[in-house]
């Protein structure tokens, strides 16, 4: 478990670029240099990852140190990744409060963003080197690019995804048969997490009024469970919400600071602590 936490928080140190450069600092470091998955196994992670609501590094994380070290590898595989990001957005949120300038913060941000292009880069062609393997997957993976391309939000990830599946599983069905089958997890205990996340989501609504941490806990939990395509796709959502609780000034610099941190960007302590 402190292995998976102390390495997931080496990489929330230099993990610049946002959920795209972290798939890719993941498969370099957890697949191609430790092994602790395999290439098949992290490409059906990132496809679940990206189908599921809420952030997808932040997901793919915890699977790998599920992978690795059970529940207590997930938890520590986020709360490793987060820790550092976590750290300096609180001290950017303090110091803003000093020193209110986005355009400084919006320079390291473009620094920060060429080291993530070679990131995503070279983390990209290596998966099209492993996954592409015939005209069916090459026809897919343009077909899905392009697709991704045009479009954006809920549609354009739930879809490409559902019909390459349906497209895949059609055509290559005799092959299934050959594949060796994961064994099936107990579905009592993902039960209880489902009605609990379904408990949630209609209960706190309901007693948000009652005070305002509750209500800022609605906030972010409505977002996380219905905002598909990472941490650019909520801010339309989460600004309206804030309303009256942050100012447009204090919400914009937050999200730049969150942009400009490595490992997971998150906005959401920094506009409450800049409140």
């Amino acid at each position: 478990m402190f292995k998976v936490m102390w390495q997931f928080f080496l990489l929330g140190l230099y993990s610049f670029g946002g959920p795209a450069a972290h798939i890719g600092y993941f498969q370099r470091e957890f697949v191609q240099k430790k092994q602790w998955l395999s290439d098949q196994d992290f490409t059906h992670a990132v496809a679940l990852c990206q189908f599921l609501p809420g952030p997808a590094s932040s997901q793919l994380g915890m699977f790998i140190g599920y992978k690795k070290a059970g529940y207590k590898g997930a938890l520590a595989a986020f709360t490793g990744f987060t820790f550092p990001s976590f750290l300096l957005l609180t001290f950017l949120a303090i110091g803003n409060q000093q020193y209110n300038d986005v355009s400084v913060i919006d320079t390291f941000i473009q620094a920060a963003k060429l080291l993530a292009v070679v990131v995503v880069a070279d983390a990209l062609w290596g998966m099209v080197q492993k996954n592409i393997t015939d005209k069916l997957t090459a026809f897919v993976a343009i077909a899905t690019g392009v697709s991704v391309f045009f479009t954006s939000g809920l549609l354009g990830q739930i879809v490409p995804i559902l019909l390459a599946a349906a497209l895949g599983y059609m055509i290559s069905a005799r092959k299934l048969q050959h594949v060796e089958k994961t064994p099936t997890a107990p579905i009592r205990p993902f039960m209880g997490l489902l009605i609990a996340f379904a408990l949630l989501l209609v209960g706190l609504p309901l007693v948000a009024g009652q005070s305002e941490y509750l209500h800022l806990f609605n906030v972010f939990y409505q977002a996380g469970s219905f905002v598909f395509g990472g941490g650019h796709v909520v801010l339309p959502l989460l600004e309206p919400m804030l309303e009256g609780m942050v100012a447009p000034d204090t919400f914009l610099s937050a999200y730049a600071s969150a942009q400009l941190v490595p490992g997971r960007c998150l906005p959401w302590p920094v506009t409450w602590v800049l409140r």
